[in-house]
């Protein structure tokens, strides 16, 4: 018994390592290397002054046209978090130590090392719950390629990425009851973006709550105030601001676009054609018709992660209009939200009628198809790199065809581990 729990844990490590290399390999082949949100590229430009010259201060840029690039009393500094700057300045160390002199290519590198991480960590996340090894791998796989985690996280050195691997190391270390850890590393979420501590507060109340009581809460909490922390420290001793703003973001608040009320975005969340989360993971529709059962069925980690990922949402909704600006594909404001969520969407999934998950399978297909041709072929066709019908056309084709022969795969897969009430 021990050996055979023993080589299923092995089988385990190495199929999240396979899943690692696969979404590398994927993700560098088709990050924007030449074009750039100026978000992005405000990042990226600001990760390769500091690998170069060990500062902040970005006057050696030069007239760089990027108006989050911005010259203030104590020198020209980017607007960008630090947490969205600093996890690509290794790239960019190794890159100029090799000669590699490339603007935006190791922002690319990072997002896309980073996004793989966490795709590989979700199957040990959807394992520790107890979600059975076949649905756990196919949640992954879908999690990696049928989703923003493509299209948008690994595509260029926005702050998704390194949040998604935040979010999931921290949802892994909390199934495993290690609330120090998951405080800590949940909470470092504010170094990259802020606008989440509302969310933090309410995954460890709510945590605490349900299992642990004030000894949680406390484990998680005090830990969990290093982020924000860091973020004022950061602040005050680059720019001279001690505060979490720092005074150059300037968020797209709906106040500022005045005419838009917050179920008008909400709306908009929902059902715009190319930013609308049911318009792009229509099979949330499946996980909606198991989410009583799912709720009873779910561990307290994962519900209380569904209430941060609502929080976090109204949150980013209140502060920012829900387009969510340009140059990317999807939804982008939602990919917190909806990663903090997930593991109880899969668990949803899992509780639903079974006529519904049968419905729901093609549905998981299209989003990975519209998810393909967006990390593959929008970054270029407005740049005039590709043709717009024949590069939509075979990449749709080769995902479909990808999508099939992975979910055969998954479901000739022997499965024997432990799930969640898969009906």
């Amino acid at each position: 018994m021990l050996g055979n729990v023993q080589t299923r844990l092995r089988s385990d490590r190495q199929l999240e390592a396979l899943l690692f290399f696969a979404a590398v390999v994927v993700f560098l082949g088709t990050g924007s290397y030449t074009v750039q949100s100026i978000d992005t590229a405000a990042a990226s430009d600001a990760a390769g002054v500091v690998a170069r010259t060990g500062s902040f201060e970005l006057s050696t840029l030069g007239n760089v046209e990027n108006p989050w690039v911005i010259e203030t009393d104590a020198g020209t500094f980017t607007n960008r978090f630090p947490g969205v700057v600093l996890y690509s300045v290794p790239a960019y160390l190794i890159a100029d130590s090799v000669g590699w002199d490339f603007r935006w290519g190791p922002g690319v590198v990072s997002a896309s090392l980073v996004s793989a991480a966490a795709t590989a960590l979700m199957f040990s996340l959807l394992l520790a719950l107890q979600i059975s090894r076949r649905v756990a791998l196919a949640g992954t796989l879908f999690f990696g390629f049928g989703t923003a985690t493509w299209a948008v996280s690994a595509d260029a050195q926005w702050p998704h990425g390194i949040d998604q691997l935040l979010i999931v190391g921290g949802l892994r270390l909390m199934a495993s009851g290690r609330s120090a850890w998951a405080g800590l590393v949940i909470g470092f979420l504010a170094f990259s973006r802020p606008q989440l501590a509302p969310a933090i507060l309410v995954i460890g109340v709510t945590w605490a709550w349900w299992e642990g009581g004030w000894r949680r809460l406390v484990g998680f909490g005090v830990p969990a105030v290093a982020g924000i922390s860091a973020l004022i420290i950061f602040n005050g001793l680059v720019i001279g601001v001690w505060s979490p703003d720092n005074g150059l973001y300037e968020y797209a608040g709906l106040g500022a676009i005045g005419t838009m009320s917050i179920l008008t975005a909400i709306t908009v969340t929902l059902f715009h054609p190319f930013r609308g989360v049911l318009i792009l993971y229509p099979a949330l529709l499946v996980c909606a018709s198991g989410a009583t059962r799912g709720w009873k069925a779910a561990p307290s980690a994962s519900k209380a992660a569904l209430l941060g990922g609502l929080v976090a949402l109204l949150t980013q909704l209140a502060l920012n209009n829900p387009y969510g600006g340009d140059t990317f594909f999807g939804s982008r404001l939602t990919i917190e939200a909806l990663t903090l969520a997930y593991p109880f969407l899969v668990v949803a999934w899992t509780c639903a009628p079974e006529r519904a998950r049968r419905f729901g399978v093609p549905l998981l297909g299209i989003s990975v198809m519209t998810h393909a041709v967006g990390a593959v072929v929008y970054p270029f066709i407005f740049s005039g790199f590709l043709p717009l019908v024949p590069a939509t056309a075979a990449t749709a084709l080769t995902a479909a065809t990808a999508y099939i022969a992975v979910y055969r795969a998954i479901s000739a897969t022997d499965d024997t581990k432990a799930t969640v009430r898969e009906h």
